[in-house]
């Protein structure tokens, strides 16, 4: 997928998301910004998701990545169907739009082999049927969140947003999804679970991570993405690539297939979350502008 695509995801603190069930009625603006945020934020968790599987798999702070990957669950299903058939808490009318129903459905049915898959696994069956479940399911969910993000933006977007701060948003929450898939794809090399497809998409990951930093930090006139706005801008993705800059060895080694140590894979993965933080606050700064 080209980096200047994808949704507003990870924005739950960004756009405004606002319920039916109190307060006054929800705008049509509202309606697609919450329409936005959800829809972009299920491709985000189902990276997050597996990559809590894998860990719950490796063994490292098992406990804590399996509540991590049973909430995510919970949270993936509930938003999934608010996504679909309306949810006031989420600030959601039912769905209507075909081709997004469209998307909507595919991922369920994607979802009704996974969401049992991680389950099991986190609750401590380790058979081999969920785990291969899991690693065949990955990519094709991938690419359902990815379009029915998209389908959600295209239907949605020129209500929600601006057009140019929401190219500059889009290609941020993309690379957040970026950074979760290259801790999965870390893991999956770490612990030998499809080690070579995982090595090939950690390389191409990584290479748009790379893109997207380029653009963010120069603007393409071309590409659609401004120069930044503000000084502050320009200061905090300096942060965000020197984050990144650590990053970079463990990144080479693993697109080797040579995989990490159980102690360095752990701090890859929080390092892969701190800079995914970074990253998020570089959109607030977008937000804000």
């Amino acid at each position: 997928m080209d980096v200047i695509k994808g949704s507003v995801l990870g924005l739950c603190l960004l756009l405004p998301v606002a319920g039916q069930a109190s307060g006054p009625r929800i705008t049509a603006k509202m309606e697609a910004g919450n329409k936005i945020n959800h829809t972009g934020n299920q491709r985000l968790l189902s990276q997050e998701l597996i990559l809590s599987v894998c860990m719950v798999l490796s063994d490292v702070d098992a406990a804590t990545h399996a509540e991590r990957a049973w909430f995510a669950a919970q949270q993936f299903e509930d938003v999934l169907d608010g996504l679909a058939h309306g949810d006031n808490d989420l600030g959601l009318l039912a769905e209507e739009n075909p081709a997004i129903l469209e998307a909507l459905g595919q991922m369920a049915g994607s979802w009704q082999v996974l969401g049992p898959a991680t389950r099991q696994i986190v609750s401590g069956d380790r058979h081999s049927v969920p785990v291969t479940q899991v690693i065949e399911i990955d990519a094709q969910m991938r690419v359902q969140a990815e379009t029915a993000a998209d389908r959600a933006e295209s239907h949605y977007g020129a209500i929600a947003l601006d057009p140019d701060l929401a190219r500059a948003i889009n290609l941020i929450s993309h690379e957040r999804m970026l950074l979760a898939q290259v801790a999965k794809d870390a893991c999956f090399i770490s612990i030998d679970l499809s080690r070579a497809h995982s090595r090939d998409e950690i390389i191409k990951a990584a290479r748009a991570i790379e893109t997207a930093l380029a653009l963010l930090e120069n603007g393409d006139e071309a590409a659609g993405i401004a120069a930044p706005p503000n000084g502050f801008i320009p200061f905090s993705l300096k942060k965000v690539q020197k984050k990144w800059e650590r990053l970079k060895p463990q990144i080479e080694q693993l697109s080797t297939g040579a995989p990490l140590s159980l102690a360095a894979l752990s701090s890859f993965v929080k390092e892969c979350n701190a800079l995914s933080k970074a990253v998020q606050a570089v959109a607030v700064l977008y937000i804000k502008s």
